[in-house]
């Protein structure tokens, strides 16, 4: 006779395997064993079934061990399987700023959006400081601010942040929302 006992349903096989897939991948670039690492993943993606997460811990094995182009390649992978990932989209728009392919690291800051993450407001706003967009600059600086990013820790992004405030465009920019969410004194450990 079939009872319900109120419990949790098993996790989904595919789940595990995945899991179990991508903590190996994740050990083996910690190794520094980064072809091991795709070559078990690509493994598992042949034999077993196609993951974004499987792609994207790949992904990431390669950017960390510095090989743009590939890392970039897994990306696509993972997002080809699952449009709306977030890590993937942002990590790929990561190594676009990079390379200096701002359009299309723009194009994918946009569309990871949708999670209202700090760090995609930021760096939207970064691409419009070096763009001179300062009605962008503001905007995402200030959304950036209000999903959480720590306005103290602005300069420990980059020199640009630094070069800005001594722009009189774009210090101004920075200047107001500083103001408006840090402080005066935020401002002058800023310029000093």
């Amino acid at each position: 006779m079939l009872t319900a006992e109120g419990a949790r349903p098993p996790k989904d096989h595919r789940d595990v395997l995945v899991e179990q897939t991508v903590a190996q991948i994740d050990q083996k670039n910690q190794d520094e064993s980064l072809e091991e690492a795709l070559t078990y993943g690509t493994a598992f993606s042949a034999q077993v079934f196609e993951s974004a997460i499987v792609y994207y811990e790949m992904g990431l094995a390669c950017n960390r061990q510095d090989k743009t182009k590939k890392a970039i390649s897994y990306y696509n992978k993972a997002i080809k399987i699952q449009p709306d990932m977030m890590e993937a989209l942002y990590d790929r728009a990561e190594l676009y700023m990079v390379s200096g392919d701002l359009q299309k690291a723009k194009k994918d800051l946009r569309r990871a959006l949708k999670t209202n993450h700090w760090i995609v407001h930021f760096r939207l706003a970064e691409i419009a400081g070096r763009e001179k967009d300062t009605e962008t600059l503001e905007l995402h600086l200030i959304e950036s601010v209000r999903y959480g990013f720590p306005l103290n820790s602005l300069f420990q992004f980059g020199v640009h942040w630094q070069t800005w405030v001594k722009d009189p465009i774009l210090g101004r920019v920075l200047r107001r929302v500083i103001f408006l969410y840090g402080s005066e004194d935020l401002w002058q450990d800023f310029t000093e």
